[in-house]
């Protein structure tokens, strides 16, 4: 009888090891088609040479879907990352925001270099170098032509910029205190209440996403790359919405920011699980996608997207967009307003939401 047990308990262990290793590699995908592989809550995109980078915040690790092949590899650092909540482009290296602090990773060998914070929360160092500075739950980064570097540090209620030259570090818009205020004057001295999303357009001016207690602070701001002013471009008390209706209830929790080509100002409703765009020019807003009731690929209008949580563009136009509690990437393409899954098989099940 104990040898049966025996016999029964070697056998049981060896298949639930078989059945554990195949399944790792399942999820976890390298080598293969990306649409195969696991994707752990993608939150934030960037593409660089035609492959999307991947944020995966839970494992904190970069993720390269290649978008000639559909293959899909671990970016292998040079050291581990301390998070992976967003990243964003650096004239061909990948800025990846860590707890606390701002890296850049050269994609083709993986070497890890500092940039900004020592990964301790604080909102200290301002003037001097950025790598000695703190930083307080940065959120989200963008380059101008220059390479400067903009930081949505979202707690520390400030967009911190970093000088590509001399690597230090400033103050560029916020006050840190918490409130909404100063729009028509410099954005140094004006209130930004929780900015988690910044990007820059071709002429250099800067663009903020903000939230927070009331809907009255939920708007995008623009800074005049040439006089420091900032205005409010979109927002609850502005013309520029959908409807009647949407213009009372005010812009709600836009969020990840990205040009699209045509210059108009892509941004997400993370909640309610939509993409608009901004055209800046005539100053009207439209859903790109998103406020479907399916989950399965097609007219990007029928779709329901699960807590986007990212945005980039890719060569060709099209928008991409991450899915944090779907655990996948898809593709829209702007011109037949179709949605494809180019990442991610939809495991594991995911309940957090994130904004």
């Amino acid at each position: 009888m104990s040898n049966v047990v025996v016999k029964l308990t070697v056998i049981l262990v060896i298949a639930t090891a078989s059945v554990s290793c195949s399944l790792s590699r399942g999820r976890h995908g390298d080598g293969g088609s990306a649409v195969r592989a696991m994707i752990d809550g993608p939150a934030g995109l960037a593409v660089i040479d035609g492959a999307v980078y991947v944020a995966e915040m839970p494992r904190s690790r970069i993720r390269r879907i290649d978008l000639a092949t559909g293959g899909i590899t671990t970016v292998k650092t040079s050291r581990p990352l301390d998070g992976a909540a967003a990243v964003c482009v650096d004239r061909g290296d990948l800025l990846v925001i860590e707890y606390s602090k701002v890296s850049v990773i050269d994609p083709h060998t993986g070497v890890v270099g500092e940039v900004a914070g020592t990964g301790w929360p604080g909102a200290t160092g301002d003037d001097g170098l950025a790598s000695a500075a703190t930083l307080w739950m940065p959120n989200s980064c963008a380059t101008d032509a220059k390479g400067n570097i903009y930081v949505a540090d979202a707690a520390a209620k400030r967009i911190r910029r970093v000088d590509a030259r001399s690597g230090i570090i400033s103050a560029f818009a916020g006050t840190g205190s918490n409130e909404t205020s100063g729009d028509g004057g410099v954005a140094a001295r004006a209130g930004f209440e929780f900015p988690n999303s910044v990007a820059v357009d071709a002429g250099g001016d800067v663009f903020i996403a903000q939230y927070g207690d009331d809907l009255a602070s939920h708007r995008i701001r623009r800074v005049d790359h040439v006089t420091g002013v900032v205005t409010t471009v979109a927002g609850p008390d502005t013309t520029v919405w959908l409807s009647a209706t949407e213009q009372r209830k005010g812009i709600q929790n836009p969020s990840y920011l990205a040009f699209d080509h045509g210059g108009g100002l892509l941004f997400v409703d993370p909640v309610g699980g939509r993409i608009f765009r901004l055209d800046l020019a005539g100053g009207s807003v439209r859903v790109v996608a998103g406020g479907g009731s399916s989950n399965a690929d097609g007219p990007a209008a029928d779709v329901r997207l699960a807590n986007p949580s990212g945005l980039a563009v890719t060569p060709d136009g099209a928008v991409v967009v991450a899915e944090y509690i779907a655990n996948r990437v898809r593709r829209i393409d702007m011109g037949t307003g179709q949605v494809t899954t180019i990442g991610g098989n939809g495991k594991p099940t995911r309940v957090q939401v994130i904004m």
